[in-house]
């Protein structure tokens, strides 16, 4: 009797495990799709690559965007930039320059729990520059 209900255990868990493995593949594939489709952009020659770099309160921090014109979207690496604090977040800016006017793009509130820190955000924008500060949670409006 106990060896027959071992074996119904283990051939129960049997699906489970195979199902664990599909799982994991699939999103492995999904991955590997998602990093091609990133380096696919990052190379398209119409792509306006913009290095941010660190400001006298953190002259380590460095950030890029890619910006696609044609799709209205940047990509954000945000992966050179430190963990926020507690409480804050990351706020990413379009920048008209003259006479400066932020307009938000929106919180980077995924930051800590996404894996590459490359953001696809959408940029309807005439941006001239762009920006990231480091805010209280639900980020500042001024535009």
């Amino acid at each position: 009797m106990y060896t027959l209900l071992q074996n119904n255990q283990i051939k129960d868990q049997v699906p489970t495990e195979k199902q664990q493995i599909e799982e994991k593949i699939d999103k492995t594939s999904n991955n590997l799709a998602d990093t091609e489709k990133l380096i696919e952009i990052f190379r398209d020659k119409d792509i306006i690559s913009v290095p941010l770099a660190g400001q006298q309160v953190s002259p380590n921090s460095y950030a890029k965007v890619y910006w696609d014109k044609k799709t209205n979207s940047i990509y954000l690496d945000a992966k050179g930039l430190p963990k926020p604090p507690k409480g804050k977040v990351y706020q990413v800016w379009s920048l008209t320059l003259t006479p400066l006017t932020p307009t938000s793009l929106g919180t980077l509130d995924t930051y800590t729990a996404h894996a590459n820190k490359i953001f696809t955000i959408t940029n309807v924008n005439q941006s001239e520059a762009f920006g990231i500060t480091l805010e209280p949670a639900g980020g500042s409006f001024l535009s």
